[in-house]
Order: C-alpha cells, then sequence, then structure tokens
C-alpha cells in the first residue's frame, strides 16, 4: 500500500507487547492508523484484525527520559532487609530495554549481584526491584539504571540518563 509507513516490528520476550518503530519520522499533524492483521495466539489461533487511530502532535520526542525519584534515598542507611527498590521515571519506558542488566542491584560487600524481580507499572514510569531474599544487614547496596552497556529508552528510542545510587 502507497499509505504504509516503512519499519521494524519487535515482540517482547515474555510474547505481549508488540512495538512498531517508524524508519523515520511520522509527520506532524497528521492522522494516523496501525492495524494489525494476520496475527495467531500461542495455541496458534488467528485473531480478530484489530485497528487504532492516533493523530501526531507538531514536535517530535527528541529528549531522553531521567530518573526522577527513588527509593530508598541516596545515602539511606539502616534500610530494611525486606526493602523494594522504587524508581520514577518521568516518561514511559520501552519495556523491552528493561531487562535484568539495565535496571539491577549489586551488594558492593559481596561485590555481586542480588537476584531481583523487576517490575514495570502498566503506565511504564514507575519500577519496582524486589529482592529474592532478605538483604544483608551493614551491606553496601547500588542501584543501577541504565549505565553501560545495557541503557534504556523512552518509547520514542531516546535514550535514559544512566545513574546510580547506594543504600546500606
Amino acid at each position: 500500500d502507497s499509505d504504509s509507513i516503512a519499519g521494524s516490528v519487535r515482540l517482547n520476550s515474555d510474547r505481549s507487547l508488540l512495538t512498531f518503530n517508524p524508519t523515520g519520522n511520522l509527520a506532524a499533524n497528521t492522522d494516523y492508523t496501525l492495524t494489525l492483521s494476520g496475527v495467531c495466539d500461542l495455541t496458534g489461533e488467528l485473531l480478530d484484525d484489530y485497528s487504532l487511530s492516533f493523530t501526531t502532535g507538531d514536535t517530535a520526542d527528541t529528549q531522553g527520559g531521567t530518573l526522577q525519584t527513588y527509593s530508598p534515598y541516596n545515602g539511606a542507611t539502616d534500610v530494611p532487609l525486606n526493602a523494594v527498590v522504587e524508581l520514577r521515571i518521568n516518561e514511559r519506558i520501552d519495556s523491552t530495554s528493561a531487562i535484568s542488566s539495565a535496571i539491577y542491584l549489586y551488594d558492593n560487600t559481596d561485590r555481586s549481584r542480588v537476584a531481583t524481580d523487576l517490575t514495570i507499572s502498566e503506565d511504564g514510569r514507575h519500577i519496582r526491584l524486589t529482592p529474592q531474599e532478605p538483604l544483608n544487614a551493614g551491606h553496601r547496596y547500588y542501584v543501577y539504571f541504565g549505565n553501560y552497556p545495557n541503557y534504556l529508552y523512552d518509547l520514542a528510542g531516546n535514550q535514559f540518563r544512566s545513574r546510580s545510587f547506594y543504600f546500606t
């Protein structure tokens, strides 16, 4: 179709999110319709076609996101051994970039990564790292957010500013 937009399609690892990334910028102030057809579920059943429409704004998103707030705070002491790390960012994260090597908890005392469960809120702006085991008393922990070589990206493909902080 001559009105089609060239781009790539990516399915995330748990097969719950399909991302279309256009090759170039979309035109400003333009109506678009995205149509999904020919897709099968995990059992091989053909799904109904799906369409959605949207209108672009007048400017492109060229700024990467930032980590706005986090808990525990940097330099916090006597953090509970069952602490959950909470991160809030200023714009939606591309969940396919939010992998355990891009956002993680590190035990600096033992020099090892801490096994955590990583969850992202539905709005894509809140991230939670839940340790799978209680933390060790008196240990210094670092939280790494999008540090080299595993950067994090927003939905427009802009890189988030890397950040790290620690607590004990």
